[in-house]
């Protein structure tokens, strides 16, 4: 007896099988290598936000205006800590602004404060016609440790006290904080007197 050329059914149902295997496996890596992609893009997002904000809260510290008569206290650092869960400080300045979103062409009242949406950094224009308000935040960081920092002696600080000052100070440390604990560094930064370069 002669075969005729061609696959059995038997050829075909492993052909089958085998392919089908290898689908599924695809499938799954395919799917896992989507949300991982999910998740690193979600992750980008969110340190690029804190990069951003960092550096234009950096930015508007380094450019504190000096006290005159009409706002004889430019920079007020209010002790917001609370019995459980991450310090909620406050930190109220006038800055010339110079980076985006915060203009040179206005000096600027910025009010940054950690509540439970978030870090926010709200900044309204002085003297502009039409002023547009400006909110920055960071859903991620529930708490903000502000703390003024002189070389050689502690700072001493009592809850809820405010700490107006004539001119910024030498040098300050803003600890984030989110539900697990601080977050990373201390971030330090050197106003200069005058909000000038």
């Amino acid at each position: 007896m002669t075969r005729s050329s061609g696959f059995t059914l038997l050829e075909l149902l492993v052909a089958i099988v085998v392919t089908g295997v290898v689908a599924l496996l695809v499938y799954g890596i395919v799917g896992v290598a989507l949300d991982t992609e999910a998740r690193v893009t979600a992750q980008r997002d969110v340190l690029q936000r804190e990069i951003a904000f960092k550096a234009v809260l950096a930015e508007a510290l380094r450019t504190v205006r000096q006290a005159d008569l009409a706002q004889p206290e430019t920079f007020l650092l209010e002790d917001g800590d609370v019995i459980a869960g991450p310090p909620r400080d406050r930190l109220s300045f006038v800055t010339a602004g110079g980076t985006p979103p915060l203009t040179a062409d206005a000096d600027w009242n910025v009010t940054v404060e950690a509540t439970d949406q978030g870090l926010t950094l709200a900044a309204y224009p002085q003297g502009l016609a039409a002023p547009q308000v400006t909110v920055l935040r960071l859903p991620s960081v529930t708490g903000l440790h502000a703390e003024i920092v002189m070389p050689g002696r502690v700072q001493p600080r009592l809850p809820g006290a405010m700490a107006p000052l004539p001119s910024p100070p030498a040098l300050l440390s803003l600890v984030f904080w989110d539900a697990e604990g601080p977050i990373g560094a201390p971030m330090l930064v050197a106003p200069r007197v005058g909000g000038y370069p």
